[in-house]
């Protein structure tokens, strides 16, 4: 048996960074992030430093491990359908495509560019700014172009989450019945 799936593990990165992303303006109007001549518990430059580093780390972490549970799955059931597709931009070719969550999983494992876009408003003062989820993603594939990808984490999220209700029965069977398990049995 390959690695071992860890749904929990999993659903518990996807429930983290759905609140992030949905708690962005709220946090940062609460604790002045970026407001110029306001006392802030975090500075611009802390809140988007720590923002980054929860977010990318737990993108590519959440890759990896839907990568090889998608595997252990295709093994055993053949090769499965994506279950949501999400519309993507792709900046260097300036298009709008749809892709499924395995698309983007591997583009975020072999991203060499890992961007939060930020968002500002009018209604506010025009350093404030959040971040509401859209992320950038860009590389260089084998055949030595360049790509680059933009899309909404909830979206993608949300697929992953479709993607491990329809599949967590059949992973939990074949991680039962893997020989090292059944061995300490």
């Amino acid at each position: 048996m390959a690695h071992f799936v860890d749904f929990e593990k999993m659903r518990e990165k996807i429930f983290i960074l759905n609140n992030v992303v949905l708690s962005g303006e709220a946090f940062a109007i609460k604790y002045k992030v970026g407001i110029e001549g306001e006392p802030s518990l975090y500075t611009k430059s802390e809140y988007w430093t720590m923002l980054k580093r929860i977010v990318s780390n737990s993108c590519l972490e959440l890759s990896v491990l839907i990568r090889n549970s998608k595997e252990l799955r295709d093994l055993k059931e053949g090769k499965s359908e994506s279950h949501k597709i999400i519309t993507c931009a792709d900046f260097i070719d300036h298009k709008v495509e749809t892709y499924d969550f395995m698309y983007i999983a591997n583009k975020i494992i072999h991203a060499k560019s890992f961007l939060l876009t930020s968002v500002g408003s009018n209604q506010y003062e025009e350093s404030f700014e959040w971040w509401d989820g859209l992320i950038e993603v860009s590389g260089t594939a084998q055949n030595g172009k360049d790509w680059s990808l933009s899309f909404n984490l909830s979206d993608w999220l949300g697929s992953v989450v479709n993607y491990l209700n329809y599949s967590q029965l059949v992973i939990y069977e074949i991680q039962k019945d893997s020989y090292d398990i059944q061995r300490s049995n």
